[in-house]
């Protein structure tokens, strides 16, 4: 378990992982329990994963050093926002130009190509000062 966890990078994907969980739980919740809309409940289950990875990733994958702040959230959010752009884009691109592909390959592809930016953007514009 040791080499899934010794780079950030596949620290970044199981935390992603646990994100997802999040995600859908509080969907779940929101839509079974307390017959929110689908769609709305999206916002907010996606919000309060965004939270729970912020952390996450503070805490288990780049080990930032001092105290949580509203500066770092607002960078966490754009740089995920952003990957969230590229997602979309490149699926929808690749859907309306190549529909034989269709709809998994362009899916898969987007997601990786998203996983890089958010992560390049966690690594490197986010959580910025790192314990070694």
């Amino acid at each position: 378990m040791w080499v899934l966890t010794a780079h950030p990078f596949w620290r970044y994907c199981i935390v992603g992982g646990v994100g997802f969980c999040v995600d859908w739980l509080i969907l779940q919740a929101e839509v079974r329990f307390l017959g929110l809309d689908p769609v709305l409940g999206r916002f907010v289950s996606c919000f309060l994963a965004l939270l729970v990875t912020w952390l996450l990733h503070r805490w288990f994958t780049f080990a930032a050093i001092g105290r949580p702040n509203f500066l770092e959230l607002c960078r966490y959010l754009l740089s995920n926002g952003l990957g969230a752009l590229v997602n979309v884009g490149i699926y929808s691109g690749m859907v309306m130009t190549m529909p034989s592909l269709g709809l998994t390959i362009p899916l898969v592809v987007a997601s990786i190509i998203a996983l890089a930016v958010n992560y390049c953007g966690a690594a490197f514009f986010v959580f910025t000062s790192r314990k070694r």
